[in-house]
This record gives C-alpha cells, sequence and structure tokens, in this order.
C-alpha cells in the first residue's frame, strides 16, 4: 500500500484497546508512508517489516512512536526519513506509557476486607506495578492515601471481581492472594497508576536517517524504561549538516523501580556527516556528538 498524508498527522496506529486488552500476532510489511506517522502502541508479537515511512510534522513528535505494553516486537529493514519539511525531532521513540484509576477515600475503600471498588477497572491478578498517589489542588480538599498505601512503592492488583481489587507488595505475593493491609480509608481521591515498559524488543536492519536538526539535548533514536532491547546492523545518518547532540539513548525514568537489563547494540553505522556524492550534492559538515548513550 502506499498512504500520502498532506496534514502531516498520523497516518497509521497499530494498537491494542489497552495494556490489558492489546493487539496481538499482527504484520505491517511492505507498505510506503509519505508525510505522515507510524504508531504501536499496547501490542504483543508484532512484525513491522521492509516499510518506507518518511515523516513530516509539524511539533516534535517522532516518525515512528511506540509504547505502552510493548512485547516481542520486530522491527526490520525499515527505511525511515525525518524529511525536509518536517520541525526538529526525533525519528523513532520506544518508551514506556501509564493508564490511571481513580478511587474515592469514603466511596471505594472497604477496610474490612482490603478490597478497593473500580466499576469495570479491567485489571487481573498480578498486573503491575501500580503506584499510589494523592494530589491536591492548592486550596482544594485535602486528598490523603488509606494507610497502609504509600506513594512510591510499586504494588500488584488481586482481582476480585469485575469491580473489586486489592493490592498486593509483589507480583508473587499477588499470585498467592496476599493483600496489603488497608488501616482507614484516607480522605478526599486517589489514583492507582499502571506503567507498561516495552521489552523484547529487536530494532535491526533499519536505515534511519533525518534531513532536519534536533531540539537541543535530544537523540534520534529513543528508548525509555525498556528492557531486553536489540539495536543491531542499522543505518544511522543525518543529512541536516548540522552538529547533532546524539544518535541513540537509553534513558529511565524514576517511575521504574527496578533496573533495566538486557540492551544490546552490535553491528550499527552512524554517519553524522552523511551526503550525496560532491557531483549532486554538497558535502554534509555536522556530526554526532554522541553516539550511543546509557543512563
Amino acid at each position: 500500500n502506499t498512504m500520502v498524508r498532506r496534514d502531516l498527522g498520523v497516518s497509521v496506529t497499530l494498537s491494542g484497546t489497552s495494556p490489558e486488552s492489546p493487539s496481538r500476532q499482527n504484520t505491517f510489511a511492505y507498505n510506503q508512508i509519505y508525510g505522515g506517522r507510524l504508531g504501536l502502541h499496547d501490542a504483543l508479537d508484532t512484525s513491522i517489516v521492509g516499510n518506507y515511512i518518511e515523516g513530516g510534522s509539524t511539533g516534535q513528535a517522532p516518525v515512528v512512536r511506540m509504547g505502552g505494553a510493548v512485547e516481542r516486537l520486530l522491527f526490520a529493514e525499515n527505511t525511515v526519513v525525518r524529511s525536509r519539511n518536517a520541525s526538529p525531532g526525533t525519528l523513532l521513540n520506544v518508551s514506556s506509557e501509564s493508564t490511571s484509576r481513580a478511587f474515592s477515600a469514603t466511596e471505594d475503600v472497604d477496610i474490612a476486607t482490603d478490597t478497593l471498588r473500580r466499576t469495570g477497572h479491567g485489571w487481573q491478578t498480578g498486573v503491575g506495578p501500580l503506584r499510589a498517589s494523592a494530589s491536591t489542588e492548592p486550596n482544594g480538599p485535602a486528598n490523603i492515601l488509606p494507610t497502609g498505601l504509600a506513594a512510591g512503592i510499586d504494588y500488584w492488583a488481586i482481582r476480585i471481581d469485575v469491580d473489586h481489587i486489592q493490592l498486593a507488595l509483589g507480583h508473587h505475593e499477588a499470585e498467592a492472594g496476599q493483600a496489603v493491609d488497608l488501616q482507614d480509608t484516607g480522605s478526599g481521591t486517589f489514583e492507582l497508576t499502571r506503567t507498561a515498559f516495552p521489552r523484547s524488543v529487536s530494532i535491526q536492519g533499519n536505515r534511519l536517517s533525518t534531513q532536519v536538526p534536533l531540539p537541543k539535548g535530544e537523540a534520534l533514536v529513543t528508548f525509555t524504561n525498556a528492557s531486553a532491547v536489540s539495536f543491531r546492523d542499522n543505518e544511522l545518518a543525518s543529512f541536516a549538516a548540522v552538529d547533532l547532540d546524539m544518535a541513540v539513548k537509553f534513558d529511565r525514568t524514576p517511575v521504574r523501580k527496578r533496573p533495566l537489563v538486557g540492551w544490546e547494540v552490535v553491528g550499527n553505522r552512524f554517519r553524522g556527516d552523511a551526503h550525496l556524492p560532491p557531483e549532486f550534492d554538497e558535502a554534509g559538515t555536522g556530526s554526532f556528538g554522541v553516539a550511543v548513550s546509557m543512563a
């Protein structure tokens, strides 16, 4: 297929409805996208192979964006270009995403059974990590977490039924039904936020290039809160004729409690001053300040 967009928006989205209901076992191959972007969210066992994606954008949005509950993803033999009519921005991004459920302390907390009520919560036993938070607006009513829950701690869901859950301090504890003891209801409202982390992502054999600069401090390709990533045999090229700060960046945010592991960067080619032969084009003058950054 050939797909053309003139408003520089998203051309294709390959997504499930939520981290708990991802798309599964799909292939997107040998298509051409001009002027648009490709997005993938909450997807398992997906292959994106052999496509040509030339993205323009009026903002910094990546040409290819993959996030949420992404597992066992193959992105291979694609050509991805950030075109000359695009604003400065990244080319490819793989990152985590969060979803939140709100609870009322007076209506949704049962300390007798250590249970939280949320109509159609959609969580199965073992879903997590979940973080509890109770933010208060200036001059607003006080929001206080139930005693037994704390901010900055990872919890996992124990499904009671379609509308009720308990919380556990670990995945194994959740499977064993060992619920956190809620000693009071707290006050106001609070939220449980689940962050989905990409893992087992293979980016291999792609040609990734930009014709415009990057925002200061950004990388051409970014991974955030991703584990078990293979970045192999890709070519990253800049035709922007300016110095770019970074080619590839592996990063994490404070939402991730545990260390990230399994990054593999092998056999890639970095061309920060790419250009056509002199008889066709002026020689490029730019470079990548850093090829790969791992934080």
